[in-house]
């Protein structure tokens, strides 16, 4: 994902439209299915949730992972 310009760094500071807008591409762009970005996020997440210094970071990918399980799920039908 970071190779696509997405981070929740917060030196990058990415606004959460930034975000979603860089998901949203690689989905409809056929770079990655929904599935693979929420595997992704869900393994960010899994690596530091008992990290508290990553508090906000998992905030924004639990975040994200909740955009992108629902995006354009009622147009498409999902993956």
């Amino acid at each position: 994902l970071m190779q696509y310009g997405y981070n929740v760094s917060q030196t990058e500071d990415l606004s959460a439209l930034r975000r979603k807008k860089i998901l949203a591409l690689l989905v409809d762009n056929h770079i990655l299915t929904r599935s693979d970005v929420i595997s992704y996020l869900d393994f960010f997440i899994s690596q530091r949730k008992h990290q508290s210094r990553f508090e906000k970071a998992i905030e924004k990918w639990e975040d994200d992972r909740e955009f992108i399980e629902n995006y354009n799920t009622e147009l498409f039908g999902g993956d």
